[in-house]
Order: structure tokens, then sequence, then C-alpha cells
């Protein structure tokens, strides 16, 4: 802020302050970003349809305009809130933590410029915390939390729609369209893995051109182009089986001697020089590189060691007598390890106020040995299930070389395992630990597609199993594999009974609010009635006062005309006269009271 010719120039506290709430949001957004995985690309699964159903495919996206009508108030409600958050304790945070450091850079380089005199060396006075600019710093900070959130959800639901183009899948743009694929298939990146896989499901599932295609491909290179993508796809499904035996797989302890008999040996590689056979007492020679003198330096700080009368001893010898002291509960000096260490740190920080965050439960253990880690690879896993069937169905009316049926089998005792090891994993070794609220419903997924996938496997190849090497056990096996059922059926049985609970509470709720209802209106019924019947009761007694005042009308009335009449004549002697003299004397009293008036 510019002096005149008696203040000096000043820094203005309000940018740098602006600037802070600025780094504030930026640390939100970044807390906002990791724990709702922004940077993941999700993709929804869908469960195989009991009906056929014109809408089959594996990833039920909602349109893009739903979407962001359904964004567009969270994204609003959640930058608010930060934002009010920052604006009313943002100068407390500034005050405390920020002010010095960030009036000290802006100093910094204001001096570079202005000439600031020594006062301005520390902030004075109090932080921009003015209502009408704390109304400010909101208004700047939601625009920016806005963009931020904003740019992030467009990005994402861009980015995760069906690999098409004009309709076409992505590939059919490529001089090579089958080898662009197979090349995406094999893909070690999981993106392009699983939009190759995605775009594999749609070829099977609306593409017979291509389809016909693919089975026509068997001159390439490394094998018939089929044969490449059926073999990805196995190994897909067959990382199931690998998590799950390395889950399951107890660690050999270390006091148990290996067995000779199954022991193999293998040549280490040799990491080190070979031993010179020069006399070992006889000085060496100067180093000539720098890697020859680096080994000097160790060899001679070895020698000292291996020479001297009291050789090296590690510290922690010195202090055994403590360690009866400091060891953790339960675990014994002797046993004090780091294994040891680690399992009693986990323990301890599971049972502190943030274990949630170091917690291993039953649907976080399912899903991480099913699916993988550390992202959930459901959709690559059912694409590659669901691609498999539809082409090796599609394969007996399509196949003109038929190639493609002899790997029928090898598809069957894939799919036939992967089920029997995912029921045998959650029954067997994890079913104790499934909480009343947890769910694994992607894994349920995947079982239903792997289930249906056989099925119709069996149900397409029956008559040509057999020929092709599968043998009756392998085929029973498979049958029993497809029978339709739950990983855990008596969960299934209590979310049942729990909404049969609820759905009786909700109807009796709902009879209890009739009642209530009824009741109210019944009462309303009986005050309308009473004041109806008061009202009644008025009215007659009105109605009665009328007819007795009309009776008595009717009798005065009458007694009047029973009376003698009398001639009203005019008090004036001038009028009297001439009104005897106009008036006969005929004449009624009707007559007689007009021509008084």
């Amino acid at each position: 802020m510019k002096g005149d010719m008696s203040t000096p120039d000043r820094l203005n506290e309000r940018p740098i302050y602006l600037r802070s709430v600025f780094l504030m949001l930026a640390l939100c957004q970044t807390a906002i970003h990791v724990y709702s995985d922004y940077s993941s690309v999700h993709i929804p699964v869908s469960a195989p349809a009991k009906t056929p159903e014109p809408d089959s495919r594996t990833h039920k996206l909602p349109p893009i305009s739903m979407r962001v009508q359904n964004a567009i108030p969270r994204i609003t409600q959640r930058c608010a809130a930060v934002c009010v958050l920052v604006a009313l304790f943002g100068p407390f945070i500034y005050a405390l933590f920020l002010r010095q450091t960030f009036w000290s850079w802006h100093l910094r380089f204001a001096k570079l410029i202005y000439s600031l005199p020594r006062s301005d060396a520390r902030p004075t006075g109090y932080p921009p915390s003015k209502p009408k600019f704390m109304l400010r710093s909101f208004g700047v900070g939601f625009l920016l939390m806005l963009t931020w959130e904003t740019t992030s959800f467009f990005f994402s639901t861009f980015l995760a729609q069906e690999p098409l183009k004009k309709d076409q899948p992505l590939s059919t743009g490529s001089k090579d369209p089958n080898g662009t694929l197979i090349t995406g298939l094999k893909a070690t990146r999981n993106l392009v893995k699983t939009f190759a896989f995605w775009e594999l499901v749609l070829l099977a599932q609306k593409n017979p051109e291509r389809r016909k295609v693919i089975f026509a491909d068997i001159g390439r290179e490394g094998g018939p182009a089929w044969t490449q993508m059926l073999s990805a796809a196995l190994n897909v499904v067959q990382g199931i089986n690998s998590r799950i035996e390395a889950a399951t797989t107890k660690p050999r302890p270390k006091d148990e001697a290996p067995n000779p008999d199954t022991m193999e040996i293998d040549s280490l590689p040799c990491i080190a020089p070979p031993i010179k056979e020069r006399p070992i007492f006889a000085s060496s020679p100067p180093p000539q590189t720098r890697t020859e003198e680096i080994e000097s330096y160790i060899d001679w700080g070895a020698k000292r060691i291996g020479q001297s009368k009291n050789p090296y001893e590690p510290p922690i010898s010195k202090w055994k007598g403590l360690l009866k002291y400091v060891t953790p509960a339960g675990i014994p000096p002797e046993n004090l390890n780091l294994r040891a260490l680690f399992r009693w740190f986990s323990s301890l920080l599971q049972n502190s106020p943030i274990g949630w965050f170091f917690l291993t439960t039953f649907a976080r253990k399912v899903n991480t040995t099913i699916l993988g880690c550390p992202h959930s690879n459901a959709a690559v896993i059912i694409d590659a299930i669901e691609a498999t069937t539809r082409m090796l169905v599609a394969s007996l009316s399509e196949d003109t070389y038929g190639k493609v049926i002899s790997g029928v089998p090898t598809t069957v005792r894939t799919f036939t395992a992967t089920v029997n090891a995912i029921e045998s994993f959650v029954q067997d070794h994890v079913k104790e630990e499934a909480g009343p609220d947890e769910d694994i419903e992607e894994v349920e997924i995947v079982l239903a597609r792997l289930k249906t996938g056989l099925a119709e496997l069996l149900s397409a190849f029956q008559l040509y199993l057999t020929d092709q090497g599968l043998s009756a056990v392998e085929h029973r096996a498979a049958q029993n594999a497809c029978a339709k059922g739950r990983l855990l059926p008596e969960r299934e049985e209590r979310r049942k009974e729990q909404n049969r609970q609820v759905a009786e509470m909700e109807k009796a709720r709902q009879r209890e609010r009739e009642r209530e209802l009824e009741a109210e209106a019944e009462a309303q019924q009986k005050g309308d009635d009473g004041r109806r019947n008061d009202h009644k009761k008025d009215g007659g007694a009105e109605k009665g006062k009328d007819r007795a005042a009309k009776k008595d009308k009717d009798k005065a009335k009458q007694n009047a005309e029973r009376r003698p009449q009398k001639r009203l004549e005019p008090q004036d002697p001038a009028r009297k006269k001439l009104f005897q003299n106009t008036v006969p004397k005929s004449m009624g009293r009707n007559r007689e009271m007009e021509m008084v008036r």
C-alpha cells in the first residue's frame, strides 16, 4: 500500500491472507481427493439377468445428463460446507500458524521493488477478519472449490464411457484391429486392460462380423487371435485362484527343517567379484578407479574390526538386562524380534481411536483377495467371463475352421475351479469374521457371472465335451458348481428377516397412523353434530318466538277489525269543513286514511 508524505509504504495483508485461504482450500481438496479416490475410474458392474432382457450390458451406466443432475447438488453442498469452515476458522489458523511465515516471504519479495521500513518486519494489528472480508473470501474460495470439483467429476465421467467411436469399437480404426485388441488385453496397466476387455465384451455381444474375423485370424504370430484372447481372459480368472491360494497358504515355521526330497536348489547369481589369488598379507595396490577406492575404504574398516582385540559388539547387547522392562506386554525378551514387534504394534493401532484405518474387516479381506488390490478388478474379471462365454457360444455357428471348440474344456475347468475356490475361501476361512452389516456385492456378482457362464457352456457344448477331453468326473463337478446359491446364505436369510421385521414395523406404524386419523375424524364428526344440534335448538326457539309474535300480530289485527272504526277528522275548522264536504260517509277506513295523508 503506497504511503504519502507522512506515512511510509506498507504491505497489504489482505492478499496475503487470501493466498493462505487458497492454501487451506488446497489442503482440504487434497484430503477430499484422496479420501474419495478421485484418481480412480469407477465402473459399475451388473449381475446377470434372471430372465432374458434387451439390455445385456455388463456395465449399465446411466446417461451423462442424469449423472450431472445427481452430482451437482452434492458437489455444491460439499464446496459450500468446506468454504464456510475455512471462512470461519481461517483467521484463527492464519494468525496462529501462517501469518508470520507468509508475511516474511512477501516482505522479502516486496523489498526488491519497494522501499519498506524496518517496522514492517512483523505484522501488526489483527488479521483480516471482518465479516465483509470473510464473505469475500468465502465467495472466491467457493468458486475455486467448485472449479476443482467439477473438473474432477467431468473428467472421470467422460472417461468412464464405453470404448466406442461412432458406434464402432476403438480398435476398428487401427490398421491391425485384432493385434491392437490383443495388445490391450495383455497390457500391464489396469486402465488399458479394463477398456480392452470392455471392448471385447461389446464385440462378443453386438458385432458378429468382427467375431467372424477374429475366429478366422489363425495365421498370426504367437498363435491364432482367439487363442491369445482366450489365454488373456483365462489368466484374469485364474488370478483369483492364485490370490486365494496365497492368502490361505500358511508359511512354514522357521524351526521346521526343509524336506531334502522336495527342496529345489537353484544357483544364485554372482553378485561379488571372484576371490583374488594374491597373498592376503601383502599390501594392496593403490586404487585406480572410483569403485576400487570405495572398496579400499570398506576393506580397511573390515580389517580394523576383525584384527582388534575387542571386536564389534552391537549396542543392544549391552542392555540385555533392561529388555525385560521395555519389551511390550505378552512378548518375552527371548522372543523379541521384528515380526513380534510388528504384530504388537498392529494390535496397538487397531485398538486405538484411529484403529478403523488399520482394521482388516471381512469385506476388505474378501474383496482384496478375490478382486485384487489396491483397486478392485471386478470390471476386468466380469468382462473376461462374459466375453469368453459369448465368444465360445457364438463359435458354434460362426467358427469356420472349427478351432475354437478346443478351448472349451479348459474354460470349463477354469470356471469350475474358480467357483469352488471362492466358495471354499468364504465359507471356510473368513465366514466367522462376517459382520451383520458388511456386504460383498461385487464378489457375489463375480460368482453369479461364473456360474451363469459355466451353465451356458455346459448347455451349448454338452454333445461335444466328451470328445474334446472333458471327463465325466469333471463334467459332474462343473454341474455341481453351477448350482445357484449365495456365498453366505444365512446372512441372506438374516437380511430377509430384518427386511420382514422392518416391513412389519412399517405396517404397524401405518395402522397406528390410520387409527389416529380415524379418531380425529370421529372427534371432528361428533363436534360437528353437536354444533348442528345446538344450532337446531337455537333455530327452533327462534322459530317458536317468530310464530308467537306472528300469532300476536294476527290476533291484534283481528281485534282491531272487530272494534268500531272511528272517523279521523282534521282538527282545523276550515279543513274539517272541507273534509266533511268532500268525503262521503259511505267510504271505508282506508279511503279516509288516504285522504287524511
